[in-house]
């Protein structure tokens, strides 16, 4: 080795960690000048074993669980939809699927680069390798079968091998376990197996033969795609329907039967054996991002399975803990929460499985009316509709000092406007139409707010109560009870629903009045329905007397659109889970 290539070769071994040694003391490696530079192209997601239908698996049918046969080469296939009603004020839709892949051409330059490359002419479904992640090339003299090199690099870093031969014949496989620390040492020849776990990180696997040109000192690229030698079973925790972002989430199978660890042998690229894993959880930092775009709303992790010919029954993903943030600080802890699928597949290596939670806020039926647990309130800053976390006066619209002003609350519309802004154009959409998952809530009509005005009893179930926060200077609130007796300011473990007296916002400005100032005062709340009125629109009053007490009025009543009140949303009946929209593409 001369010494310039000493340099060159101890410069890229600090800068990029990587190693191109000598397999022994009685192994020469020499080269004469020759390089192969790597190039990685990406992973090709084609399933080798699928049939054209993409349609194998054998759907089981489960209670009311929804699944379909139906298969198409550029749709994910759903094999089963169910809603999970949770106990405490949240509810979760989850979807089971098959993620497909579109097929893409891939452009070749010459047959000697397909040949080179091991890659036929069909199509097939590249997908990228994200930037800084290690894997190792071991490359072999292919005609006399000496182990040449260990070759350590790093995704999104060139490297070149500088102790090539020309016209000189190479086998080489790759592999990756998608991890960023990169690989060091050499290969270990006289044990060429690898472990693949199903809660680690999966496999990148490729190999081939590889000529180098008969041109002194030339540099030859050789190419690289990557193939998935597991099945992989993606958890998607989506809490975009509870108008949060995850905090911390941990998760565990049901069983450590139903995922296989498989022992893979580097030199044959095949699995020589499988065994029940003996880990099945998944802790809080294998969730990542599911989309850049949704920033921490939606988190996804992966767990693989290596043995396609053991079937998966029956597979339970258990969230043992989800803490979600809450809009006014704090979080809300979700434990032991589990999610069962009745489907049964036969996993296919290089297949992507994908099991979908998505948490969304429930309601609370009074008198055969679903009414959402908090107000509505609008956020300028991305255009989002979403409901409270609290039934409190935390946000500022009335208490402390008192505050008389609404302009930075949100909760304060003209009827049916777009916005919570005072001189928004009344009629104009149904704002509850836009809260996520889109079309699930509605504004009320006159009459489903009347059956709520109709609560009037004092004692039983249900019934009703105007009732004084912790101090002078804080809301009178109207409760209708279902069950229960105290009242907490989450809304999300009631057994009721609190209609705060925030009053209204004036016409014209963001002044605010009728709001409780006073123990001895009337409060007042307004929310509108979606009932016009002539030139009006009716609205759902309501006024307490004194606090503590069990009088006050529950009323219907017309006003002016450009007043600003609040609204409380309820289901709309006619919305079904198959509305939820279909995720972007995962960051992978």
């Amino acid at each position: 080795m001369t010494a310039s290539h000493l340099v060159i070769y101890f410069t890229v071994l600090s800068l990029f960690l990587v190693s191109c040694k000598k397999a022994s003391t009685e192994l020469t490696v020499q080269g004469d000048g020759t390089r192969i530079t790597l190039n990685l192209i990406g992973v090709d997601d084609t399933v080798m074993d699928e049939a054209p239908s993409l349609s194998k698996a054998n759907i089981t049918k489960n209670g009311d669980k929804k699944p379909t046969t139906s298969a198409t080469v550029d749709s994910d296939i759903l094999l089963e939809e169910q809603k999970v009603e949770l106990e405490d004020g949240t509810e979760a839709v989850v979807r089971f699927s098959e993620i497909s892949n579109t097929p893409l051409n891939l452009t070749q330059n010459s047959a000697k680069n397909a040949t080179n490359n091991g890659i036929s002419s069909r199509a097939a479904t590249l997908g990228d390798i994200p930037k800084g992640i290690a894997y190792r090339l071991v490359l072999f003299n292919n005609t006399t079968g000496a182990y040449v090199a260990t070759i350590s690099a790093i995704s999104g870093t060139s490297f070149t091998f500088t102790e090539a031969n020309r016209n000189t014949n190479y086998r080489w496989f790759a592999y990756s376990q998608h991890v960023t620390m990169p690989y060091m040492g050499e290969f270990n020849v006289g044990n060429p197996q690898i472990t693949v776990s199903p809660t680690e990180n999966g496999l990148l696997y490729a190999s081939g033969v590889f000529t180098t040109s008969n041109v002194a000192n030339g540099d030859n690229q050789l190419n690289i795609i990557f193939q998935r030698k597991v099945a992989a079973i993606e958890i998607v925790v989506d809490a975009r329907g509870l108008f949060s972002t995850i905090n911390n989430i941990n998760a565990r199978t049901n069983s450590t039967n139903a995922l296989k660890t498989g022992t893979f042998d580097l030199n044959t690229g095949q699995y020589v054996g499988h065994a029940n894993s003996s880990d099945n959880t998944v802790s809080n930092a294998s969730f990542v991002r599911y989309n850049v775009n949704l920033l921490d709303s939606v988190k996804r992790a992966q767990i693989y399975t290596t043995d396609s010919q053991s079937p998966i029954q029956n597979l339970q993903i258990i969230l043992t803990n989800a803490n979600i943030d809450l809009d006014f600080g704090g979080t809300r802890n979700f434990s032991e929460l589990t999610f069962s699928t009745g489907t049964t597949i036969s996993p296919q290596l290089g297949k992507r499985y994908r099991i979908t939670i998505t948490l969304i806020t429930s309601a609370k039926n009074i008198n055969n009316v679903n009414w959402a647990r908090a107000n509505l309130f609008y956020r300028p800053s991305d255009g989002g509709y979403r409901f409270r976390h609290n039934s409190s006066h935390f946000y500022g619209t009335v208490g402390g000092n008192p505050l008389t002003t609404s302009a930075d609350n949100g909760e304060f519309f003209n009827w049916r406007a777009r916005t919570a802004l005072f001189n928004d154009t009344p009629n104009q959409i149904d704002p509850c139409n836009e809260v996520y998952p889109r079309g699930r809530w509605k504004m009320p009509t006159q009459a489903e707010a009347q059956l709520l005005a109709n609560v009037n009893a004092t004692s039983g179930y249900p019934r009703r109560r105007f009732e004084r926060q912790s101090s002078d200077t804080e809301t009178i609130r109207y409760t209708a009870y279902i069950t229960g007796d105290n009242i907490p300011n989450d809304p999300y473990i009631m057994n009721w629903i609190t209609f705060l007296s925030y009053g209204r916002r004036n016409q014209g400005n963001y002044e605010i009045s009728e709001f409780n100032n006073s123990s001895l005062n009337p409060a007042y709340s307004y929310h509108w329905t979606s009932t016009a009125n002539g030139t009006n629109a009716m609205a759902l009053r309501m006024m307490g007397n004194f606090p503590n007490a069990n009088n006050g009025t529950v009323t219907l009543v017309a006003q002016n659109t450009m007043n600003g009140f609040n609204v409380r949303c309820v289901h709309n009946n006619s919305w079904t889970p198959a509305a939820i929209p279909a995720l972007p593409a995962a960051d992978y």
